[in-house]
């Protein structure tokens, strides 16, 4: 299904859905996930957030899921179906570490955008899953125009990262939940 049209498809599900209503949105890095989920009626949670921060982790592989604290997603995840209010954790990308815990929720509806927002320690929390689908040179090109405006990254480097980490990541951990979607959305 093309973009627009799924969002339209989401939302009219979302009216119908019976509450609290959990998404999951999932796709490769610059898939257009975050841009997904905020054209959706409902509260965002960010898996960015769920980060464990430099210091737990083996290597600096951001794109790796053992990056993230999933176990911790999926226990707010069970809260929130419960209509209970977590403290998730707010990730700090300047220190890249774990800056303290806020209120959220609860809500009727919240939208889990992330990487492995289809991943099988969280996927059994979600009501409907989503995967953003792009081709590679499309997320690299997206990533590279990000990264150099946002991030004043050098384009060598994004490039570098994107055939070492990024691509590699996505083909073993987030390619293969695309099969655990409910709905497939083109993103070209």
């Amino acid at each position: 299904m093309k973009f627009d049209e799924a969002i339209e498809f989401v939302n009219n599900k979302i009216e119908e859905a019976e509450k609290p209503f959990i998404i999951g949105v999932a796709g490769g890095s610059c898939s257009g996930k975050t841009s997904f989920a905020k054209r959706l009626e409902g509260k965002k949670l960010s898996m960015d957030d769920y980060y464990i921060g430099i210091s737990k982790m083996v290597n600096e592989n951001y794109d790796n899921p053992e990056s993230q604290d999933l176990q911790f997603l999926a226990e707010n995840l069970k809260d929130l179906k419960k209509g209970k209010a977590i403290k998730k954790p707010v990730y700090d990308f300047v220190t890249h570490d774990r800056k303290g815990y806020e209120k959220f929720g609860p809500a009727d509806v919240v939208i889990v955008e992330g990487l492995w927002a289809l991943n099988k320690v969280i996927k059994d929390e979600l009501d409907f899953k989503i995967f953003i689908e792009v081709d590679s040179q499309t997320r690299l090109n997206r990533r590279i125009k990000r990264d150099v405006a946002k991030r004043g990254r050098k384009k060598e480097e994004i490039v570098k990262k994107f055939n070492e980490l990024v691509e590699p990541m996505y083909k073993i951990h987030v390619l293969p939940t695309q099969e655990d979607a409910d709905l497939i959305v083109g993103n070209q």
